[in-house]
């Protein structure tokens, strides 16, 4: 027994060591916590006694039989404060240490810098100082494995240490620290494999070493923002797979040697700006040989002495995309506009401070010309730049207005024309900008980002690294504008900066700039304006920056808020100003504070009456007073002629109640004045208890009341209590609540507030019935606001003898309402103006009598509920109704004849209900004030009426999904103020050149998508150059398209697809110059052409999505789609386009959509696609579907949103190879189609990391093995299908797999499960452990060797009875 207890003991052992890291390394890690002050929560799962394999940003290694060691300690961003200690030097096995973007201070412990086993140190984003230690010295003999070194964003000091025994160093980051001295000059020889050097934001001084030249392998290299000077080496040239040189802000000087330029095949980056080269461009200083360079995609040569013309060469750099020349001596600036023109990538242009007294004449999207003294007017090419976001003209000689094109520029955040000779008014253009007026950030409103590697210079003292971290500026300084500043101008809410300094503007600072809360400068000073300044300024909270000095302004100026930290020098040259910041102090008030809060009209006027009847009352009181004291003996010189005896006896005593003298009569009424007086002043000032007792109980019947219990306290007036407002006489007038956060229900005591007129309780989150019996019964509320609520049930009817109500505006919007609208409630609503129920379940049908009982009544909204029957005719004696909304229910039959006799509507919508007949002439016609017609989606037959082109207020016409049919009216043409044509999904047909489209230049929208139109697109379409959609898929088009339609250089998206178009060479020339396109769908057309592949075809840079599907398209896939660099969506699915998927499509960052089934492709792709960034992050994806336009796509008979799977499509095609382990990277995917090719070897244990997997479909390949287990945790998969392949062994079961049938794993012959009815021979169906792979395969050798010990232990039990009983006998 006792080798049995020995082998337990041994087991145990055994066991334990398999599963616990070593004491010596849990004591180095605890050491390291130890040394923290703040340990962000590590201590929760640090604890001594607990498995540190186990512990938070701590992995082991797992080699079996072995004692796991740790290799990774990842604690990035735990918010860790104190010093690292040495002891995490002594992890032997450890390999990333990663420790960056905290708040550790102290140095870096030699024992960490000279581990023998760390490859990647990453210490960056932190408060680490002092000396960076040395690396072990080469006579040592130790060779360090470090291949990346992250110090980066630190405070370390001194020179950089020799890195002697970094042999294997790949990457080294110290850049944005205070190294000094001379960069080393032993890189190349010490670390020979060096790829990545970067040096910048330092204190380097003396020259740059020739011998980095010797390291071939380095890719970047940077050291800009330091005190290096002399000349670029030559040697420096011989590090020739240089990709990013980058040396800006230093004192470099001399020329660029051509000959030494041209060995920089590889160069995309070139940074050079802010030094001191010199040359002259025609002899070769800024050589030719770098317009070779033809990766080049940004080139910063800024601010040195460079002069002379640019070179046509420049237009070699096809994927040039960033270019700065400022601050040089450059001539002609026509030669170089011209020469730009040729960059179809360039989408930064920075070329200031050059071309001295050069006529301006062209350019582009970001676009600087500051400083060069252009003369001549803004020019109207700039308004072809629709993607333009700044625009940067100051300091020039430009003449002329502003020209009101500037408000189409619907990107530009950012324009700063001061110091010129512009003049006029301010255009109300600038009102329209849509950037200006959204108080969101660029960077969220723009489609893509666009950032630059390469920073950009504005001042000495100031870089922004990319656009989107400029703020919205308008900047109209030192001109010669003149006019008011208009009023409209406060619409501008995303504005940081407003410079309108020293104009000639006049008039008042109108009111509604104290509406621009986000600005950060408002300069309106050495102008002419006059008036007070409007108190509301001190509103602005982030204002730093104010001068209103030399103008002509009066009054106080207001001490509140940020006013009252500005100096003097803000408000000088004002002398009718007056305040304490002044030392003209104002004579008869202090400088008056802006007022706390806005009063109401109301409040207002009772204030006011309040003030005169105090001054009355105050008058009265002096009246009478005079009238006292003239009866008493005071003789002129002032003094009394008696003694104070006599005083005592004077009639000043009359003003006590002890005699009954005539003389009493005054001094009674003033009394009583001052008694009234008072009472006067406490009826304006308090609520009653009724009132406030009402409030209360409303209270009591919130469960969250949204902090209002803070002021609505029983020991305060209720007329100052939060949302609420009193009338004169102290009774609540209005209660004003919304979007408060409120919870509960509506208590009925709010009906009994019998003077309230107003209520607001919008947007919060009651619940309940509506006692809307109760609040009627007051007979005071005029307007009734309870919409975007949870309000529910049916609404009450009304008593027979309740009187008519003063309502005239009643919101139910956006709650849960159920049952029929009460009938008498149109009885009792005679007033009614507006009433908005739409977004609930009422049901029932409209009452007869509405428009009898409201006779007033302009804005009825339905839609979105279960109203049902037909619409009622007497609405036409609604003779005042301009809206009329009944989308979305379930009306049947026509529309009545009467309802045309409403002349007034303006909006008429009954989208998505069941009405049916045909639209008539004659009745169309009466609505001549209709500005929106919304029928869509309903049964209507017939033609569309000839009449409708009388209608020339028309803006929107939506006719769309009904059963139209003809052709289209040629009068539609005379609708001229038509912006919306949306007839999809009907029967017409016919020639569209019937209509004259060169008319209606202000449609924005054209969707015709299924009809049976024909012939060819008319050219008088391109007329309509504000055109964003243009949709003609599923007709009957034919032809060529006309090159005239590249006139529609607003369009985003464009769908022909599904028609017998020809010629896609042409087509794709012609949309090539939609620069603006986002979502390009052609499928369906150019039947058996060949697929261009020349590079001529460029353009399409803001492409989200493309689809070229359905063609039998030949050819292969095309290099011109690689320039895509925003495509999203790409389908090239049904063609015949043959070769591999070129490694290009890797680059492609935002593709997250692939489908190209059904072509001949070949080769392994996999390998390449596993690469596609956005398939590797869900984060990515869902934001790119936030901002997809919201366009309806056809799928099928139907129709959905553009809010598409990450999707990788590529089954029915002749791809082979194995599936990758790699794939499991790809978690972003919900949809993967590999079927119908010869992919083989089996499917990867990695592709049950696509957590999100909705689809997977392997089937019809040559895959082998096993199904992994862990499939069936794929929660989402409701797809799935493996049948067809070579796969053995039991189909896992639970999960989802308990829901696909057995056509998912036909064609597997030795497959076995309960699904295919072909049971297991040996064992069922495996379930999926619970247990991870590790943890598994430690239980199974634990379990073996219970096994095995147990059957040693059984054996030596049974040797052992032998021996026992022999020596007993």
């Amino acid at each position: 027994m006792s080798i049995l207890c020995l082998v337990l003991v041994l087991m145990l052992s055994s066991a334990s060591s398999t599963s616990c890291c070593a004491e010596h390394e849990s004591n180095c890690l605890l050491q390291f916590l130890a040394g923290l002050s703040q340990d962000g929560g590590l201590a929760a799962s640090w604890r001594h006694g607990r498995d540190c394999c186990s512990w938070e940003g701590i992995t082991c290694s797992s080699t079996a039989g072995k004692v796991p060691t740790v290799t990774d300690v990842m604690l990035a961003s735990k918010k860790l404060e104190g010093s690292i200690s040495p002891a995490l030097g002594r992890l032997s096995s450890l390999l990333h240490l990663n420790l960056s973007h905290n708040s550790l201070s102290g140095g870096l412990p030699s024992e960490v810098m000279s581990s023998g086993s760390i490859v990647i140190l990453d210490i960056s984003f932190n408060s680490l100082g002092g000396i960076l230690p040395l690396s072990p010295p080469l006579t040592t003999g130790l060779k360090l494995l470090l291949q990346v070194l992250d110090i980066s964003s630190n405070k370390f000091s001194m020179e950089l240490p020799s890195l002697d025994a970094m042999a294997h160093l790949v990457v080294l980051n110290a850049s944005n620290n205070s190294f000094s001295g001379h960069i080393p000059t032993n890189f190349w020889s010490n670390s020979p494999s060096l790829a990545v050097l970067e040096l910048s934001y330092n204190q380097f001084s003396g020259s740059i070493p020739p011998e980095l030249g010797n390291c071939s392998g380095l890719r970047l290299l940077k050291a800009g923002h330091n005190n290096l000077c002399g000349t670029l080496p030559d040697e420096l040239f011989n590090a020739t797979s240089l990709e990013c040189l980058s040396f800006p802000n230093n004192n470099l000087q001399g020329t660029l040697e051509g000959e030494n330029v041209i060995k920089l095949g590889k160069l995309a980056t070139l940074d050079l700006g802010e030094n001191n080269l010199s040359g002259n461009i025609p002899d070769g200083e800024i050589p030719e040989t770098i317009y070779s360079c033809s990766n080049l995609t940004a080139l910063r040569l800024s601010c040195n002495k460079f002069q002379g013309q640019l070179s046509k060469g420049l237009g070699n750099l096809k994927s040039l995309s960033f270019l700065s020349l400022t601050y040089n001596s450059l001539t002609n600036i026509t030669n170089a506009l011209q020469i730009l023109r040729s960059s179809s990538s360039l989408t930064t242009l920075l070329i200031g401070h050059n071309f001295m007294k050069y006529q301006m004449m062209i350019t582009l999207m970001v676009l600087s010309l500051s400083g060069c003294s252009l003369s001549g007017k803004i020019p109207r090419w700039l308004s072809k730049l629709s993607s333009l976001e700044m625009l940067v003209l100051d300091r020039n000689q430009l003449t002329g207005p502003i020209p009101d094109w500037i408000g189409s520029l619907n990107f530009l955040f950012y324009l700063d024309v001061s110091n010129n000779n512009l003049t006029g008014e301010i255009p109300t253009a600038f009102v329209q900008m849509p950037m200006l007026r959204s108080d969101r950030p660029a960077v969220q409103v723009q489609w893509y980002p666009r950032a630059f590697e390469v920073p950009i210079y504005i001042s000495a003292s100031l870089q922004y690294r990319m656009t989107s971290a400029f703020p919205k500026v308008l900047d109209l300084g030192n001109n010669e504008f003149t006019g008011l500043i208009p009023p409209d101008i406060g619409q501008l809410k995303g504005l940081h900066k407003l410079n309108l300094s020293s104009n000639k503007l006049y008039g008042d600072i109108p009111q509604s700039i104290c509406n621009l809360t986000n600005l950060l400068m408002l300069d309106l000073s050495s102008n002419k304006l006059s008036g007070t300044i409007p108190g509301a300024l001190k509103n602005l909270n982030f204002l730093t920056r104010f001068n209103i000095s030399y103008n002509d302004l009066e009054g106080p100026i207001p001490t509140e808020g940020q006013l009252s930290t500005f100096t003097d020098s803000s408000f000088i040259g004002n002398p009718k100003l007056c305040g304490p910041m002044l030392s003209h102090r104002c004579s008869s008030a202090k400088a008056v504070p802006a007022p706390a809060y806005t009063l109401s009209t109301d409040e207002f006027r009772h204030k006011v009456i309040f003030g005169i009847t105090v001054g009355l009352f105050f008058a009265l009181g002096v009246l009478l007073d005079q009238m006292v004291f003239s009866r008493m003996n005071i003789p002129d010189d002032g003094h009394y002629s008696n003694s104070s005896k006599s005083f005592v006896n004077s009639p000043l005593l009359e003003l006590f109640p002890c005699s009954r003298s005539s003389n009493k009569l005054p001094m009674d009424l003033l009394g009583f004045v001052v008694v009234l007086l008072l009472c006067l002043a406490s009826s304006t000032r308090s609520c009653t208890d009724q009132e406030k007792s009402l409030l209360l109980q409303f209270l009591a019947g919130l469960s969250e009341d949204g902090g209002l219990a803070v002021s609505w306290r029983n020991d305060t007036d209720c007329c100052t209590w939060e949302g609420g407002t009193c009338s004169m006489d102290a009774t609540i007038s209005e209660v004003l609540l919304a979007s408060k956060g409120l919870e509960g229900n509506i208590s009925q005591s709010l009906g009994s507030l019998t003077g309230l007129l107003r209520l607001n309780l919008s947007h919060n989150s009651l619940s309940g019935e509506l006692p809307l019996v109760e609040l009627m019964s007051s007979s005071s509320i005029v307007i009734l606001d309870v919409s975007f609520n949870h309000l529910s049930r049916a609404l009450q009817e009304f008593s027979a003898h309740t009187t008519i109500q003063p309502l005239q505006v009643m919101n139910l919007s956006s709650n849960l309402f159920t049952g029929q609208f009460p009938s008498t409630a149109w009885k009792v609503m005679n007033n009614l103006v507006a009433l908005n129920a739409s977004n609930n379940s009422f049901t029932g049908r409209l009452p007869s009598s509405l428009c009898i009982n409201s006779p007033s009544f302009a804005e009825l909204d339905l839609s979105f509920n279960q109203f049902g029957g037909s619409i009622p005719k007497d609405i036409s004696n609604c003779s005042m109704l301009r809206v009329l909304k009944g989308g979305h229910n379930n009306f049947h039959g026509a529309l009545p004849d009467e309802i045309f006799n409403a002349s007034s509507l303006e909006y008429l919508s009954f989208p998505d209900n069941v009405l049916s007949g045909v639209l008539d002439d004659a009745n169309i016609i009466k609505l001549s004030k209709l500005s929106i017609l919304d029928l869509e989606q309903n049964m209507f037959s017939g033609k569309i009426p000839k009449s409708i082109g009388q209608l020339k207020r028309l803006e929107e016409l939506h006719l769309g999904e009904n059963k139209l049919y003809g052709e289209l009216p040629s009068t539609l043409g005379n609708c001229t103020n038509l912006k919306i044509l949306d007839l999809k999904f009907n029967n017409l047909s016919g020639d569209l050149g019937k209509v004259d489209f060169s008319s209606l230049s202000n449609l924005t929208k054209i969707d015709l998508l299924v009809n049976n139109f024909s012939g060819t697109v008319p050219e008088s379409i391109s007329a309509c150059i504000n055109l964003i959609v243009l949709r003609l898929a599923r007709n009957n088009f034919h032809g060529e398209f006309s090159q005239t339609m590249n006139r529609l250089r607003s369009l985003v998206f464009l769908s022909v697809a599904d028609n017998a178009f020809t010629n896609i060479r042409n087509a794709l020339h012609i949309f090539k110059t939609f620069r603006n396109l986002k979502m390009l769908l052609i499928g369906g057309n150019f039947k058996n052409e060949v697929l261009p592949e020349d590079e001529t075809i460029d353009g399409f840079e803001n492409l989200q999505y493309l689809s070229i599907s359905g063609s039998s398209l030949y050819g292969k896939m095309p290099v011109w789609l690689s320039k895509l660099t925003n495509l999203e969506k790409l389908h090239l699915y049904d063609n015949q386009l043959t070769g591999s998927i070129p490694v290009w499509i890797k680059n492609l960052n935002f593709l997250f959509h692939l489908d190209i089934t059904n072509n001949n492709f070949t080769g392994e792709i996999l390998t390449t696609l596993i690469q596609l960034p956005m398939l590797k992050s869900k984060k990515m994806v869902s934001i790119l579907n936030e901002r997809v336009s919201k366009i309806i796509i056809c799928t099928g008979s139907r129709h959905q949103l553009l809010m598409e799977p990450a999707t990788l499509n590529i089954g029915r095609n002749g791809f082979t190879g194995v599936i990758p382990p790699e794939i499991g990277q790809l978690k972003a995917l919900d949809m993967l189609d590999l079927s119908y090719n010869s992919f083989s070897g089996e499917i990867p244990q990695a592709i049950c990391n696509l957590a999100d997997l909705e689809m997977l479909d392997l089937s019809n390949n040559n895959l082998t093995g096993t199904i992994p287990l862990e499939l069936s945790k794929i929660h989402f998969l409701s797809v799935f299908n493996v049948s067809n392949n070579d796969l053995e062994g039991p189909i896992p079961t639970g999960g989802q797999f308990d829901t696909f049938d057995n056509s998912s794993f036909d064609g597997n012959p030795k497959l076995c499960g309960p699904m295919i009815g072909r049971h297991c021979n040996s064992a069922k169906a495996i379930h999926v452990s619970t247990f991870f792979t590790d943890d598994f395969s430690i239980n199974i050798i634990f379990g073996i060797t219970v096994g095995l010990f147990f059957a040693l232990g059984v054996l030596l039990d049974q040797m052992r009875q032998p021996y026992a009983t022999s020596t007993t006998n």
